[in-house]
């Protein structure tokens, strides 16, 4: 029963007070399930392909397989970050510690850690849309949703289906800066969401780090002032700094993981990203080169319209345009979002005064960051300034809404004061719809690796059962190496994650530790069979080693893209040779390692060897003896030449 009131009774049961707050929060729940259902439909398109993660995905997997057990992660992925040796890791665990436990619900597979991912975006979601709905405000509610349809139709299905710790933290960092916003709002409750929120973000890709941490001190800033202006002793007061406290007492809670590393590392992995930041053997860019890797993203027509017409726009940022009507629509929309910031001042609306400050601090945030990038800003660095575009395009869309309500007579206004929000909340079905379109032929990137790595595994551990070669069952302790001339070990590391996951005892060969990490790393002293991966040219060279067996090949290109390869690689060939290359047979064995040792070459020919690379070459798995040795002799001067495999 419900009271006179509308509030519940004393004799309402629990049945009733959860139909009621169903009720009370319909619209917020409409809007989130709307908002995660495209996930939901990616995630069951992807059942069919059972998917075979390679290189970052395997190692990722391994790394949630590793939750709960005697070897739970306290680092997350190694990065790209100092020695290729002994590169320092991302900086924590908290991934793959949220990835765990529906990853294992779901029979702990590829496609459950696709599953799992999809699920922790899902929660992303909800708690945004919860944190709006704090306003009680049915314009808020539907710009919040408004934005983050636009975004994940940016990011696409794909992305926010895999588990790539880039592309983990997309949404977070999303749930992330709607959470600053309401703290900037004076809704000190939520400083909690904030340090959770960043921390997921940093631990899972350094680049989060600055970002968040510089946003997240803005928001303990703003804490700070409305506790000092409090009264002593006032409740008000009270629960301010309970909020900062219990925010603030998070972080060594989150951190713990890496903090225990640190300790016992020598040195730990937080002293090594010190040192490389600090001290890097590359300058930083700087602002001058930074600034057309900014400007180019606040593009109010590229981040809306261009992703309506072809989602995931965001994972392709070497198609972003940067052209002259590009640099018109990039002017355009940051004047009209500072004519909108000064606007807000005008209207004296307190939410808009946060969002917009909010949206200052973040340009300058990415411009500082952006200058910061060692090496070339990749996409993937900057997955997370699509955010903050976001955030300013729903920032004009908010003030250019209230000012229109502003100018406008009464009646007009209780017009619009239902009619605003309706068309915001039909634009979040719109984008939605779009977005569940593109889930419903959703399928992994890299696909060409994970179908042959799948084909090629399947083969592997039949051939493992039944003892080929120097194989011994699954009482054997094999150890995976590989000479891969396209993918710098993808499909290997694929390998031995697929052996690991059925049960069979595996290790990475010690020369990849500073790929695969030392927890997996063995010597050839203790395995009792070494599983070969080669492809390309470097097969026939598996193929003369004494006591080799071979127990998968496969070669999924077509007639037209063996010819089409063919074409491309006499292209390469010529370019090498013009360019003083002799070991013209380097780009059988090693193309991408060819391509760089000759930066000079045409943009046509990287074009070229590109396509090769994504085309594929065909692939084979050995059984070899321990000590066994893959080597390829240079046809140019008959001369051994270092191996790549074992």
């Amino acid at each position: 029963m419900v009271g006179c009131r509308g509030q519940p009774s004393e004799t309402m049961n629990g049945g009733g007070k959860i139909a009621l707050v169903l009720r009370r929060h319909a619209l917020p729940i409409a809007v989130t399930v709307t908002l995660v259902a495209p996930l939901l439909i990616a995630v069951v398109v992807l059942r069919a392909e059972d998917w075979a993660p390679v290189f970052d995905f395997a190692l990722i997997e391994q790394k949630v397989r590793d939750v709960g057990t005697a070897h739970t992660p306290l680092l997350g992925l190694p990065g790209r970050l100092g020695a290729p040796t002994e590169p320092a890791s991302h900086p924590g665990p908290l991934g793959f510690f949220l990835l765990a436990p529906a990853y294992r619900l779901l029979g702990a597979s590829g496609w459950a850690l696709e599953a799992s991912t999809a699920l922790l975006n899902a929660l992303a979601v909800a708690i945004a849309i919860a944190i709006a709905w704090r306003r009680r405000s049915l314009a808020v509610l539907a710009l919040t949703g408004v934005g983050l349809a636009l975004l994940m139709q940016g990011y696409g299905p794909s992305m926010l289906t895999e588990p790539w710790n880039p592309n983990l933290p997309v949404l977070w960092f999303a749930t992330f800066l709607v959470a600053v916003w309401s703290v900037l709002c004076m809704d000190l409750a939520i400083l909690p969401v904030v340090t959770v929120t960043a921390s997921i973000c940093a631990q899972s890709h350094i680049p989060y780090a600055p970002v968040c941490g510089a946003l997240s001190a803005l928001a303990v800033l703003v804490a700070a002032i409305a506790i000092v202006r409090a009264k002593d002793g006032t409740d008000q007061r009270k629960r301010h700094l309970r909020y900062l406290t219990v925010a603030i007492g998070l972080l060594p809670v989150l951190w713990l993981p890496p903090l225990i590393e640190e300790l016992h590392g020598a040195p730990g992995n937080l002293t090594r990203l010190y040192r490389y930041f600090s001290d890097p053997a590359v300058r930083p860019i700087g602002l001058r080169q930074a600034f057309p890797f900014v400007f180019y993203r606040f593009n109010a027509r590229y981040i809306v319209v261009d992703q309506w017409i072809a989602p995931a726009g965001f994972t392709q940022p070497y198609t972003m345009p940067t052209n002259p009507p590009a640099t018109v629509a990039s002017a355009v929309t940051l004047s009209i979002w500072a004519l909108c910031a000064f606007g807000s001042l005008l209207l004296r609306n307190r939410l808009l005064w946060a969002l917009h400050a909010l949206v200052l601090a973040g340009i300058g945030v990415t411009a500082l960051a952006t200058a910061r990038i060692i090496g070339y800003p990749l996409g993937h660095l900057l997955f997370w300034s699509f955010g903050i575009a976001m955030l300013l395009v729903v920032a004009c869309a908010a003030t250019i809404g209230c000012a229109i309500e502003r100018l406008c007579s009464p009646s007009v206004r209780r017009r619009l004061a239902s009619l605003g929000p309706a068309l915001a909340v039909a634009a979040v079905v719109l984008a939605t719809l779009r977005l569940a379109s593109a889930a419903t032929s959703v399928r992994p990137s890299v696909f060409a690796q994970t179908r042959q790595l799948r084909a090629l595994a399947r083969d592997t551990i039949a051939a493992l059962e039944h003892n080929a070669g120097t194989a011994t069952g699954r009482s054997g302790r094999y150890l995976v190496s590989w000479s891969d001339s396209l993918h710098a070990g993808a499909i290997g590391i694929g390998l031995g994650n697929e052996l690991e996951r059925v049960g069979f005892d595996v290790g990475y060969d010690e020369r990849f530790a500073g790929v695969t990490g030392p927890l997996r790393t063995r010597d050839q002293k203790w395995a009792t069979a070494r599983i070969y991966f080669a492809n390309g040219a470097w097969i026939a060279e598996g193929r003369r080693v004494p006591g080799a067996v071979q127990v998968s090949s496969i070669d999924q290109r077509t007639d037209a893209e063996k010819k089409e390869a063919e074409v491309l690689s006499g292209a390469l060939t010529d370019a090498l040779r013009s360019d003083g290359e002799q070991d013209l047979e380097w780009i059988r064995y090693d193309l991408p390692g060819a391509m760089a040792a000759h930066p000079g070459l045409h943009f046509f020919i990287v074009l070229a060897g590109s396509r090769v690379i994504e085309i594929g070459r065909p692939g084979a798995v050995f059984i070899l003896p321990t000590d066994a040795v893959v080597t390829r002799t240079n046809a140019a001067s008959g001369a051994a030449v270092a191996p790549i495999g074992p």
